[in-house]
């Protein structure tokens, strides 16, 4: 038996929570290893919530390179790993992890596989509208906040006072720009009409804009819809989730829609790029996760 398999000097991935059934990450991520000749495993484990502690300290000890968390340990881990993590404590959630400085890094790629699927294979948004107080809203400020270089973006019926805390001393500016506000519109539409109105010089017929609005609001407001139509953009197309009803204003409106599993298939790819710091096919994660589905 070869003794390298064996050995947990091997890179292995985690996956834990109170139940692991269903969950379909260790399927993709073999999936992944087997296609990039990578000789990384992934385990699933099963935990009793007084142990959790315990475990990710154990599997710290034994050098594992990477922790995927499920169900209420999600935010557990926040109180019990994440000390000292602003951003964590700010979304109040965390799916994954790796080991740093004697402990766990830990992150949320629920802002991280938005931000991809609105930006992978198509042109950047030309704005990203966040609404309302989410985890999805919440993960993906931090998201943006992280990357080098982001789409522009604005957020409404934002926790303002809580997101000063991941972007400090840049709260007061944004507020000025109409960017960060906890009024469910922005005060005008300057700083909407410089995204996404065209510019002389642009081409005719005018290029497309691209407005993505994040929320995780049943039913996106009217009066965002009135604000949005009040641009008169001819060129407008709108990017949001298959959960969320759009107003009647913006009914002509070119839309495409973001679903779950897209977003599902974009978390463990963004995963999987920070543990092995390989990019893998996402055609290769989508049918591994149809697959998985259909069992």
């Amino acid at each position: 038996m070869n003794r390298e398999i064996d050995s947990v000097s091997q890179s292995v991935i985690v996956c834990i929570g109170p139940s692991v059934a269903g969950q379909p990450t260790q399927f993709l991520l073999e999936r992944a290893f087997a296609s990039q000749s990578l000789d990384w495993r992934a385990l699933s484990v099963e935990v009793a919530e007084e142990k959790f502690g315990i475990a990710c300290a154990g599997m710290l000890a034994m050098g594992f390179r990477g922790l995927r968390l499920f169900g209420q340990y999600e935010s557990q881990a926040v109180t019990s790993l994440a000390n000292g993590d602003t951003n964590s404590h700010f979304i109040g959630r965390v799916t994954s992890g790796c080991p740093a400085d004697n402990g766990w890094q830990l992150w949320d790629n629920c802002g991280f596989a938005w931000l991809d699927c609105l930006t992978w294979n198509q042109p950047p948004p030309s704005l990203i509208w966040l609404h309302g107080d989410s985890r999805a809203t919440r993960s993906l400020f931090v998201a943006l906040s992280q990357v080098p270089v982001a789409p522009p973006w604005l957020w409404t019926l934002a926790p303002v006072d809580q997101a000063a805390k991941v972007l400090p001393g840049q709260i007061e500016r944004l507020k000025t720009e109409g960017r960060l506000t906890e009024a469910e519109t922005i005060d005008n539409t300057s700083w909407l009409q410089q995204q996404l109105m065209n510019t002389q010089g642009e081409s005719n017929p005018p290029t497309q804009k691209h407005l993505a609005l994040v929320t995780q609001t049943a039913a996106i407001p009217d009066s965002i819809g009135g604000q949005i139509s009040d641009l008169h953009c001819p060129s407008l197309s709108m990017i949001t989730s298959h959960s969320s009803a759009l107003p009647k204003l913006l009914a002509g409106c070119p839309l495409r829609r973001i679903g779950e599993s897209e977003l599902a298939v974009a978390g463990e790819a963004y995963d999987l790029l920070r543990w092995t710091g390989v990019a893998v096919d996402l055609a290769l994660l989508r049918d591994a996760y149809d697959e998985y589905c259909d069992f």
